[in-house]
């Protein structure tokens, strides 16, 4: 539920551009092939992943992507066949060994599983969804406090991880005998339906809920489904019930603050979103989601004393450097509008979205032909059809203001 971060002039979108041209690296096909995987473009990634293990064998990323985008189409085997190669060419890939993990672990093969997922950790220590998931592990096999231990050191490195508190929760309801097994299947089977057949999910939920009304974490998911159907009266109701079983439980209140702020009760929302801080302050998505609202609500100063205290936190998170540069941009600061720009462009360099905003600040302190070149530089990427379209109109809409610009400064008395 987490909103989208605020761009100027348009909200770019990546996406990758069919067609002839120039023959290109295997790089360029990395690149162009993990924006097509981002616009959903399978078909068009894979063909981008594929030129670019044909033209480097050796390549060990481009054999990762191309193995991540056989495993979306339903082809286990296919991707199990990049992995091995993956690991093959670099054997210190943990994504690749967490991946292995993940195919072991749907094949039932779960030591095969731990040893990946063991793999992957002594690679990268502080891979915080590998430990979720070796915590999911042992939870199928019924090591509930090996489960939680796990569950609880993936929070440790990303308090923000999807499920984890989630998984903590289902967890010590099943050891607290608050959920039986044979509800639980009825509760997993609930969270498969979700895309598939809401309405089912919905009295899948509802089902176990009758059974288990103390199961905080079947009306959070039961919140969901309604907020996902703009049924927002009962995604309330929904995550106060889950409020009040667990007065702790953070997710809930940064959800139901987002319905507060869909229905433009903003005083709610920010309140509630303050709960949710109040209880965890590492709380990545209700931080975020606070700092938005009160750029949107004109609170600048307000906004970028959250937006810094998320990068403070997370100094790789370039959506809260966004979230700076924007507000800086804002109140016309554009010396730390271009810092924070600049700040993501080392971290992601072919990003069009900040290549699109630095071109918004250039223009703003008058500095046209950069802001013409870096708006170049991001059309050179490729970008979709309309985004490409928004790019042109900008670098004409800068040439045009450089010569009014220019124009002004002729007819200004110049001193004898």
């Amino acid at each position: 539920m987490n909103r989208s971060v605020f761009l100027i002039i348009v909200a770019l979108s990546l996406a990758m551009v069919l067609g002839g041209g120039c023959s290109k690296t295997p790089s360029e096909h990395l690149r162009l092939g993990r924006q097509a995987l981002e616009n959903e473009d399978l078909a068009g990634a894979e063909s981008h992943f594929l030129a670019a293990t044909e033209k480097m064998p050796e390549y060990a990323e481009a054999h990762y992507y191309l193995g991540f985008v056989k495993g979306l189409q339903g082809d286990p085997e296919a991707e199990e066949v990049q992995y091995r190669r993956v690991v093959e060419l670099d054997p210190e890939h943990a994504q690749a060994h967490f991946s292995l993990g993940i195919i072991h672990r749907d094949r039932g093969e779960l030591d095969l599983a731990e040893a990946e997922y063991r793999r992957a950790i002594e690679i990268d220590p502080r891979f915080a969804q590998v430990y979720n998931n070796l915590g999911y592990l042992y939870f199928r096999q019924e090591r509930y406090e090996e489960a939680l231990e796990q569950y609880r050191r993936a929070l440790e490195i990303d308090p923000a991880l999807p499920f984890a508190r989630s998984n903590i929760e289902v967890t010590r309801a099943i050891m607290e005998k608050r959920l039986n097994r044979p509800d639980y299947d009825l509760f997993q089977e609930a969270i498969r339906m979700e895309r598939i057949d809401p309405d089912s999910s919905i009295a899948l939920y509802r089902k176990v809920i009758g059974a288990n009304p103390r199961f905080a974490v079947a009306h959070f998911n039961l919140g969901n489904v309604y907020y996902s159907d703009w049924l927002n009266e009962q995604a309330i109701e929904a995550y106060q019930q889950a409020l009040q079983i667990d007065p702790a439980y953070v997710e809930a209140y940064n959800n139901l603050a987002n319905v507060y702020e869909r229905l433009r009760q903003y005083d709610q929302a920010e309140e509630t979103y303050r709960q949710a801080l109040s209880r965890d302050p590492s709380h990545l998505a209700a931080r975020s989601n606070l700092a938005n609202l009160l750029f949107d609500l004109d609170r600048t100063d307000e906004a970028i004393e959250q937006y810094q205290q998320m990068v403070t936190k997370l100094p790789d998170n370039t959506q809260a450097h966004f979230g700076l540069a924007n507000a800086y941009l804002k109140k016309g600061d554009f010396d730390l509008a271009l810092k924070e720009l600049d700040l993501i462009l080392e971290m992601t360099p072919d990003d069009v979205n900040a290549l699109n905003n630095l071109g918004v600040v250039y223009v703003s302190m008058g500095r046209f032909d950069e802001a013409v070149e870096v708006w170049k530089k991001a059309l050179r990427m490729n970008p979709e059809k309309g985004v490409a379209q928004q790019l042109e109109l900008n670098i004409e809409a800068a040439k045009k203001q450089k010569e009014e610009a220019g124009e002004r400064k002729e007819e200004v008395p110049q001193a004898s």
